[in-house]
């Protein structure tokens, strides 16, 4: 039986392995923001940094439940963040090398969600102009205009 990349994603995510995490997705793959459809990260580089950034501000990471097919799967995960415990949900969709093309990610409950999603969006404001080419006051004002849509 082979390891689909989703598998490979959730150990190397627990290993705290950013190049690994990297290596299972495709080339071109794209991660969907938990918090607004105007927000994706696209490629390996944007998405490895995003993953980083999500192991430094969750504690605790771990996933607690797996379900794999040939086209897309899930994965279901626990932490903490600000004290609070975190519930997500990862839906991968693979292309057809295996690789994860796309991740869209569903937190709960709506405190921690709100907690994870304060952190994470004041890291990534540090990050925008080396990784995405914004400044940081650019990517911060359109962070804010477009979860206001």
């Amino acid at each position: 039986m082979t390891v689909s990349a989703g598998s490979s994603m959730r150990a190397a995510m627990e290993r705290r392995d950013i190049c690994a995490v990297a290596d299972a997705f495709a080339a071109n793959a794209e991660f969907h923001s938990p918090l607004t459809d105007k927000l994706t990260f696209r490629g390996r580089e944007q998405i490895a940094a995003l993953a980083g950034i999500v192991l430094e501000v969750f504690e605790n990471f771990r996933y607690t439940d797996e379900l794999m097919g040939d086209e897309d799967g899930f994965l279901v995960g626990r932490a903490k963040v600000d004290g609070l415990e975190i519930e997500f949900v990862d839906h991968l969709r693979f292309d057809g090398d295996g690789r994860i093309a796309s991740i869209t990610v569903f937190f709960r409950p709506l405190p921690a969600a709100s907690a994870a999603l304060r952190q994470i969006g004041a890291r990534l404001g540090h990050l925008a102009g080396t990784l995405f080419g914004l400044s940081a006051r650019q990517s911060k004002n359109d962070s804010l205009s477009q979860a206001s849509t």
